[in-house]
């Protein structure tokens, strides 16, 4: 005879049926308690890695464009000494050659625009103007101040290169503008 236990139904786990709106809701929750937690873990050094990537080359392009700019401002400034020491002071030198090195002067004193500081520009501004003072004059007082503006140059240029020098403008032997 059968008993009243096999008469009772049997219990039957308990599942959404697949067409159920919940359906979907249920899956979006994680299976396992650390089932998320472990996929961001794997995350992180991923992450790091392409930050650490941008900014490393972020400032090593950045450092290699201002060594570029160091360099070139170097050469900018000794072809202006070297100019400035030809076109000026070089007394030996033909009135033709001496126009001809002013002109170079000049024109490197321009490039020096774009990559000398704001007191090498000024210096440069400031002897052009005294040249232009001791042509017109040709005072032994105008060549005087020719002199120093170019210590106030050579001054400059260093302390930019340099960050720093202990020189005075009377360590800079410029000789005499004539």
């Amino acid at each position: 005879m059968p008993s009243d236990v096999d008469n009772e139904p049997k219990s039957v786990p308990h599942s959404i049926p697949e067409d159920s709106p919940s359906r979907s809701a249920a899956s979006a929750i994680p299976k396992g308690r650390f089932g998320n937690a472990i996929l961001n873990l794997a995350a992180i050094p991923l992450l790091v890695a392409a930050v650490t990537s941008y900014v490393t080359s972020t400032f090593v392009a950045t450092g290699e464009l201002r060594l570029k700019a160091e360099e070139s401002k170097r050469a900018r400034y000794e072809e202006l000494v070297t100019a400035l020491s030809r076109g000026y002071f070089g007394t030996h030198l033909s009135p033709e050659e001496r126009m001809k090195n002013k002109a170079l002067y000049f024109e490197e004193s321009y490039r020096v625009w774009l990559y000398g500081s704001d007191e090498v520009i000024r210096c440069i501004n400031e002897f052009s103007k005294r040249w232009v003072e001791f042509e017109k004059a040709r005072t032994p007082e105008s060549g005087e101040r020719v002199r120093h503006a170019v210590e106030r140059l050579i001054l400059s240029m260093r302390l930019d290169v340099r960050g720093k020098t202990s020189l005075s403008s009377s360590d800079v032997i410029t000789g005499n503008v004539q």
